[in-house]
């Protein structure tokens, strides 16, 4: 069994138009929502053995802070989350080594919202900032992944905690 759950980055600064896209930061409020939701899954037990994320600072920032909350210390930035769609995020999983079991993959909308209605019986319009769900795989191998019908098991909002 394989799990999984997305993290999407926390609320960013648009503040500094000098900025890309790509070297946006976070704002007050984007801590605490992501401070909110990884301390929620760190005390609802969720444990992890890998975390990879979007190279996006705003995404490798919000990554750290649930790294820090769930007691990991290694996080893999990639280029190839960055902005990423339902399909290139399959193919992300489907290259991962299998000694992988439960990871955290930190990235962006639209890609995260697809993403969570490919699963989901019930769509939505926007997965938020900070915004997690968890969705589990039947299957040994990531190889898989690109056949399995994951599950989507929970999610987590800033909304529904405050």
């Amino acid at each position: 069994m394989k799990e999984v759950y997305f993290v999407r980055h926390a609320k960013s600064s648009w503040d500094d138009q000098s900025l890309s896209d790509h070297d946006r930061g976070l704002i007050e409020r984007g801590v605490n929502d992501a401070e909110l939701i990884s301390r929620i899954l760190a005390n609802s037990g969720v444990i992890i053995n890998g975390a990879f994320s979007s190279d996006a600072i705003r995404a490798l920032k919000t990554a750290d802070i649930f790294a820090r909350n769930l007691n990991t210390n290694h996080i893999q930035a990639s280029r190839d989350l960055y902005l990423a769609g339902t399909f290139s995020i399959i193919h992300f999983l489907y290259n991962l080594d299998d000694s992988y079991h439960s990871i955290l993959v930190f990235g962006h909308n639209p890609g995260f919202t697809d993403l969570f209605n490919h699963y989901s019986k019930s769509p939505i319009d926007n997965v938020p900032t900070s915004g997690a769900f968890h969705i589990r795989y039947e299957i040994d191998k990531w190889k898989d992944v690109k056949t399995a019908r994951g599950s989507l098991l929970n999610t987590w909002f800033p909304k529904d905690f405050r």
